[in-house]
């Protein structure tokens, strides 16, 4: 019925004039005639008499000049078309041409007006479902209040009534007071970081042939110096990598703070940042193919986010139909949008090393009594806060004058709702306010922290329990398993969740729309328990082997490759249009995640037990490890980079497999090479900065 109606939009617009009446421009400069002919201007009284009158003197050069003058050719054409192929594309939209709309400046004796661009939505239901996004550009002195007039004018004739329309327009950004204090903050940094390297330059320089600068050595990067990567867990006992911040000799006040003073700079030099970042020699106990499942699944949540907000957006996506009822029928295409399975290694990965480690501690230390609490929850604070509310200050501010386009006018928006709901990052309580919450919001890719952060403050429970007593952390851990499944199949259940690409709901949700699952820790904590169980396994083992049966390793392997098929090509039903029962729907939504840990389990333990073989050896490749380390700040800044990219777009996407593989490969080298700058400016700085004011000796409980 809507197709049935477009058309008929389509006909009447477009039939008078088969190529003019294409451009909406034309209707808004036919009705305008129409009405001064009528003498009746009452359509146009919000419309402020300034813009008014500049959009008069437009049509007139337009219109009624033999010779058309060049600025009004331009605004003419500048505005987008109404797509006649809509019925077919279900692409009622088109950008314009922003660059040529803005190159319209005022000129003496011709136009005291520039050109200004806007993006007009217009909800013209019951032709359509979607708005009809429509670029225009008109004289610069009108307002987004204006600009709505004339267009909404354009679709009331067709519609017969007034619809509802807005046009944010695009304008000269003025820096606002976080912008200002972004800056001061950015320039303290760079002179920090200055005088440091500089420093430590000099040191260099003048101690080259002396043994008193000692430079990090390969194989100080254990498992515990892996707190480098973006996985780590509890804080780093070993200070070698800053030798210069160990003395164990007696001294002055004076000595005290010149050395503090030396260990803040050097921990801001980018000779120092710079070496132990390209470091590509695993060390003695390390687990190397936790580098490798980590880098891949950054990659996997890149072409993730990058089909969602590229193929699958609807407001720069040309042809959208081809894309949702062509390519999302083609099983190749699975991977792309199940690419959020990746979260689940990371969860693995986290709960791995926060038991591994902390259980070497208690080894140590003498137990859990004795272990220093406080330090455990202040490093996984310190290592994962100011790098965070760097970026995302960076998101809020400053990202705002990095480029610009039809769809740019958005960060308006994103950038006031970070400007309030900041603080909520800060405390990690991002996933759970406002209750229940949803995967968009304020830098909504970040869910995944506060889960992390919560799921390792709860993690004591489980790593006390299996210090303890093998049995009770095997039933401890069970039972919360259980119980979080339980939790899980609840919600799926009384909320109606659909399954796959089903949109079709079993039952009106018990509760209020929102993340009931997908960002909540009890929906994660099953996975993140894999890894802890990983972790007491591993810290047991002690770095022996286990010989497997080579058939049976086969077996295993072969189950855990066919769960993660299952898992990520089991919602392949739902692509082609069948309905399955709610309770095979809630199981797969109950259970999925937590079999895919599963796999990702079986996958570190046979890697680590040297029963990997081929897959060892690709995901100990000693080239993951630099990227590893960038790996925290990649996941930061990968969908701000995705987002600028596709805001600054000043034509409409049209999706092609090649395409957009290129751009996909563009878009992972930008991201690791923003997130190299960000590492070491601020991710390994302040991890060293750490080291400085906690040294060693007090880390040692």
């Amino acid at each position: 019925m809507a197709t049935l109606l477009y058309r008929a939009l389509v006909v009447a617009v477009v039939m008078p004039s088969v190529y003019a009446q294409l451009i909406v421009m034309n209707v808004v400069i036919e009705q305008l005639i129409s009405a001064i002919e009528r003498k009746d201007m009452t359509a146009y009284e919000r419309v402020t008499p300034r813009c008014l009158n500049d959009t008069i003197q437009f049509v007139v050069d337009y219109r009624y000049h033999g010779n058309i003058k060049t600025y009004a050719r331009q605004m003419y054409f500048s505005s987008g078309y109404l797509p006649a192929d809509g019925e077919f594309t279900m692409t009622i939209k088109d950008f314009g041409d922003y660059d040529l709309c803005h190159a319209i400046k005022p000129e003496v004796g011709v136009n005291g007006f520039g050109g200004l661009y806007c993006f007009s939505k217009t909800d013209i239901k019951p032709l359509s479902t979607v708005t009809a996004d429509i670029g225009v550009c008109f004289p610069d002195s009108c307002t987004d209040q204006d600009v709505p007039v004339f267009v909404s004018l354009v679709f009331s004739t067709i519609l017969g009534r007034m619809p509802i329309s807005y046009a944010p327009c695009a304008r000269k950004y003025d820096l606002r007071a976080g912008d200002y204090v972004a800056i001061l903050i950015c320039v303290v940094l760079a002179i920090v970081i200055i005088s440091g390297t500089l420093y430590d330059a000099l040191r260099r320089r003048c101690r080259q042939n002396t043994r008193l600068l000692q430079t990090p050595s390969p194989r100080n990067y254990t498992l515990e110096s892996q707190l480098l990567s973006d996985e780590d867990a509890v804080a780093c006992q070993s200070n070698s990598d800053l030798d210069i911040h160990r003395r164990d000799n007696p001294r002055n006040c004076g000595n005290k703070c010149r050395e503090f003073v030396q260990g803040c700079l050097l921990s801001f030099s980018l000779i120092e940042v710079g070496h132990k970042m390209m470091i590509t020699v695993h060390g003695k106990s390390s687990i190397a193919c936790l580098n490798g499942i980590r880098v891949l699944s950054m990659f996997w949540i890149i072409l993730f986010h990058s089909y969602l907000f590229l193929a699958q957006y609807y407001p720069t996506i040309d042809n959208y139909r081809y894309v949702i009822e062509t390519m999302g029928a083609r099983w190749s295409v699975i991977p792309l949008w199940k690419g959020d399975l990746a979260v689940e290694a990371f969860l693995v990965l986290s709960g791995l090393l926060v038991s591994y480690l902390t259980l070497k501690q208690f080894d140590r230390c003498g137990g859990p009594r004795h272990h220093n609490w406080f330090l455990f929850y202040f490093h996984r604070f310190w290592r994962l806060t100011p790098v965070y509310m760097f970026v995302l200050m960076m998101y809020t501010t400053l990202v705002l004058y990095v480029s610009d386009g039809p769809l740019w006018w958005q960060w308006y928006g994103v950038q006031e709702e970070c400007r309030a709901d900041w603080w909520q990052h800060l405390l990690y309580i991002n996933n759970l306010i406002p209750f229940p919450g949803d995967t968009g919001g304020c830098f909504g890719w970040t869910w995944y922290l506060a889960v992390d952060m919560q799921l390792y403050v709860l993690s004591p429970i489980f790593i006390i329990m299996f210090y303890k007593s093998r049995n009770g952390g095997v039933c401890l851990t069970t039972s919360a398993i259980c119980v979080c499944l339980a939790i899980s199949a609840y919600f799926a259940t009384v909320q109606g969740m659909t399954f796959g690409a089903d949109t079709k709901k079993y039952r009106k949700p018990e509760y209020d729309e929102g993340a009931w699952l997908y960002t909540k820790p009890w929906y994660r904590l099953p996975n993140y328990l894999v890894g802890i169980v990983l972790g007491y396994i591993f810290f047991k083992l002690n770095g022996e082997k286990v010989k497997i049966n080579k058939f049976l390793n086969i077996l295993l392997w072969g189950c855990a490759f066919a769960i993660g098929l299952a898992v990520v090509y089991g919602v392949d039903t739902s692509i082609r249009g069948i309905h399955i029962s709610q309770g095979a729907a809630v199981f797969y939504v109950t259970t999925h995640r937590f079999a895919f840990s599963l796999a990702i389990g079986w996958v570190i333990f046979a890697c680590t037990t040297g029963n990997g073989g081929l897959v060892n050896a690709l995901l100990s490749w000693t080239a993951w490890l630099p990227l590893a380390r960038m790996n925290y700040c990649a996941y930061l800044v990968h969908l701000i980079v995705i987002l600028v990219y596709d805001f600054s777009l000043k034509s409409l996407y049209y999706y092609s497999t090649m395409g957009f593989a290129m751009d996909y490969i563009g878009i992972v080298v930008i991201t690791y090479g923003v997130a190299y700058v960000v590492a070491m400016v601020v991710e390994l700085p302040m991890i060293g900065l750490e080291r400085v004011i906690i040294p060693s000796k007090y880390k040692r409980t």
